[in-house]
């Protein structure tokens, strides 16, 4: 796998990046993506292709803010035609590998009990590409999620949570533009 930063990419590469965010997640769990590009600017961001070496195609995105000893994975698809092909196993494993110094968090709806549901089977697809579960369950916007992490240790804060979206951007506007796009109150739930 190779990353390539979005502010590198042609055209058509910023339009697949964008493409595939818009397709692979709901309305209700993602930004608007001239938010992801603004915030892509900040050295603590990181707004990429995911490319195979093999074919120099790109095959995903993914969206980390890094701050203080953690990466957060806020998105990360793999292209509809190159999914259940393996890649998006190798994407986690090589963004752990390339994280040594941080945990990787990411968050997830939570599951029902149901092993059918979708959701269970995304968690268990996390777990064993080396994501560890965290006991950490917030409700955000009406949306039960779990945090997951790289770090079988970890414990996740409210601090840890709340420096998610606050770390994005510097820039006040863009900070007031996130703040007021989800529930900025974090709601623990058992």
């Amino acid at each position: 796998m190779r990353y390539k930063s979005y502010s590198t990419c042609d055209s058509q590469g910023r339009s697949q990046i964008k493409e595939i965010y818009e397709i692979s997640f709901p309305k209700s769990e993602k930004f608007p993506f001239w938010v992801l590009k603004q915030c892509a600017k900040e050295n603590n961001v990181r707004l990429d292709a995911i490319i195979d070496h093999n074919t120099d195609k790109i095959i995903g995105m993914s969206f980390l803010i890094f701050y203080d000893d953690i990466a957060y994975l806020m998105y990360v698809a793999i292209y509809k035609k190159y999914r259940n092909k393996g890649f998006g196993s190798l994407v986690l494993r090589d963004l752990i590998l390339r994280q040594v110094d941080v945990s990787i968090l990411l968050c997830i709806e939570r599951p029902s009990a149901k092993k059918e549901d979708i959701k269970a089977r995304r968690k268990y697809f996390y777990l064993r590409n080396g994501f560890y579960e965290t006991g950490c369950f917030i409700e955000d916007s009406d949306v039960e999620y779990e945090f997951l992490s790289s770090s079988k240790e970890r414990i996740i804060t409210e601090n840890d949570l709340k420096k998610r979206y606050s770390c994005m951007t510097r820039n006040p506007l863009m900070k007031f533009i996130i703040k007021n796009s989800f529930d900025n109150n974090i709601n623990f739930i058992d």
